[in-house]
């Protein structure tokens, strides 16, 4: 079955580079605590078909020692693995004022989404999964690296076969938060029982095979081996309890309940999973079946025989869209946003803060989604001028006062001052993801909103949130961070919301998710997310508009001419 990707990139923000090495962006695929991700093509000789994938670290990290250390050395690492199932490494700049890494761009849905759309995978396409997957292993281990967080959302199902991606660049940034904190690498549920200890000593090639197991046992049935639920609930069942393997084809259980085997001792190698899965396929096709020379040879083989029916075309380059920044500026100590007929002015005081936001009447560069849409992290924003009074008192987040106003103030996707910056991005090429991010100096709080539901009392969305880097210092959130902007009226959540980071949790595991209603909020405005406050002050808000007029579970876009 083919799953739609999205048609265009997302188009680049203001302050986005337009040349990366020897590499021009030509739109976004995602963001995050790292930093951001562009499709990139050659500057030359230049190519019209291929992008590259140039993952580039914030200025934050960019300026970390620690980090630079850490990330030349992964680099070096990864420049070493040759596999079929990962993405081709390209070249990369660890000592250039932003440090990045460029791989052959990946398309395609992410196995989590493609599970969820499509149903389990069968048959040959679940061996060429499982074989796929324990070759990148064996190509990465062969490298000198352990991932240690293979989980769903890292593996892209490509028209080649499947692909491993995030065991380098973001390893780094996990073990220079580690260092900090004392946490634990891994996501709860996927990581085998040894990452919870939390010694580096313990991790071995075997701790990634109990993720394989894992993750071949939710690609054959659908469901995640030991559930879903709180942290210290999923942390007791892979230590404790037997994986849910039921519906796992006989022929391949006895080989993954192995890799789940709580004893690292008792898991096979990659290179053995490779072997036992071209076993079982070449015993189900043919009985004189000779085995290939080796593991790479072995699933080239497999996924040209069955990895059929995976077509994903890469997008296209993002539409025309044209970016005024808006520069607004903080006095005695209350924003005050000034803006003219001819557009926004700087007013003298404290460091100005800078905003990018959707202009009207531009092409925004994103088009509303198909709902078959599917490449993990495909996000960004466009726009133009923003403009509008705001509310001095919290920072400019204020619902605009009558119609011939003109934009919210709100209707920005990017402020930055201060070694602050937040950020309202697209976090899927589908647009049912927002994320908001705060960013203040190494810490950086990433808060979702996702499953927007209509009904009689307004419109419902679900937040939760995530820190990263010192997470010690990143300041919590509430119900107060968020509220809808419609038809010029602030509307603010009924219910409540808490987040407080808490180091003791593996990064990106902790439970916060929560619903808010937004009573009488219609079925299409602006989402607000105000960043809370902190020693460098309070940023002005920024938002998303979301729509839900077209069906199909509504979507989130910069393109404030919808909502606005």
């Amino acid at each position: 079955m083919t799953d739609t990707p999205p048609t265009h990139f997302a188009p680049l923000l203001d302050d986005d580079p337009r040349q990366i090495g020897p590499y021009q962006p030509v739109g976004r695929i995602g963001a995050g605590g790292m930093g951001a991700v562009f499709a990139a093509r050659a500057v030359a000789p230049a190519s019209a078909d291929e992008y590259v994938a140039v993952k580039v670290v914030r200025d934050e990290l960019a300026t970390n020692p620690e980090f630079r250390a850490r990330f030349a050395r992964e680099v070096d690492l990864v420049s070493r693995v040759h596999s079929p199932c990962v993405p081709r490494f390209l070249g990369a700049d660890t000592a250039a004022p932003t440090p990045w890494l460029a791989t052959a761009f990946v398309p395609g849905p992410t196995l989590r989404d493609y599970v969820r759309r499509n149903g389990p995978l069968t048959g040959g396409k679940l061996l060429g999964l499982a074989a796929g997957l324990a070759e990148a292993l064996q190509a990465v281990h062969a490298a000198g690296i352990v991932h240690r967080d293979l989980k769903p959302g890292n593996i892209i199902l490509s028209p080649s076969g499947p692909k491993v991606l995030d065991f380098g660049i973001a390893r780094a940034l996990e073990e220079t938060a580690l260092t900090r904190t004392g946490g634990v690498v891994g996501t709860a549920g996927w990581m085998s029982p040894e990452q919870y200890s939390g010694g580096e000593a313990a991790l071995t090639d075997r701790s990634d095979m109990f993720s394989w197991g894992a993750l071949v046992a939710y690609a054959a049935t659908g469901r995640e081996p030991f559930g879903t639920g709180p942290t210290d609930a999923l942390a007791y069942r892979v230590r404790q309890a037997a994986p849910d393997v039921d519906g796992l084809p006989g022929e391949l259980r006895p080989l993954v309940q192995a890799a789940l085997a709580k004893d690292p001792g008792a898991r096979p190698s990659a290179v053995d999973a490779v072997r036992a899965v071209e076993a079982l396929w070449g015993a189900s096709r043919d009985p004189n079946f000779a085995p290939a020379s080796d593991s790479a040879d072995a699933v080239t083989r497999l996924l040209s025989s069955e990895w059929t029916g995976m077509e994903a075309a890469p997008p296209k380059p993002p539409r025309a869209s044209r970016r005024v920044p808006l520069l607004i500026g903080a006095a005695a100590g209350a924003l005050l946003l000034v803006a003219s007929a001819a557009g926004a002015a700087h007013v003298a005081g404290v460091a100005p803060w800078t905003a990018a936001s959707g202009e009207p009447g531009a092409d925004p560069g994103t088009a509303a989604p198909s709902p078959g849409g599917d490449a993990d992290g495909a996000e960004g924003s466009a726009g133009g001028e923003g403009g509008g009074g705001g509310d001095a008192e919290d920072g400019g987040a204020g619902a605009a006062d009558g119609d011939d106003a003109g934009p919210p103030p709100e209707a920005v996707d990017s402020v930055e001052a201060n070694g602050q910056s937040a950020r309202a991005e697209v976090g899927s090429a589908h647009g049912k993801l927002a994320i908001f991010t705060t960013h203040v100096q190494i810490t950086t709080t990433v808060v979702s909103a996702y499953d927007m539901t209509p009904g009689d009392a307004g419109m419902s969305f679900t937040f939760s949130a995530q820190s990263e880097g010192v997470r010690q210092q990143a300041p919590p959130v509430d119900q107060d961070a968020f509220y809808v902007v419609a038809n010029g009226e602030k509307i603010l959540p009924e219910g409540e919301y808490s987040y407080t980071p808490d180091p003791n949790v593996p990064q990106g595991q902790e439970q916060n998710a929560s619903t808010l209603t937004f009573p009488g909020a219609p079925e299409t405005g602006l989402l607000v997310y105000q960043s809370p406050e902190t020693a460098y002050g309070t940023l002005p808000a920024v938002a998303l508009c979301y729509d839900l007029s077209l069906g199909q579970g509504g979507y989130f876009t910069p393109n404030y001419d919808i909502c606005t």
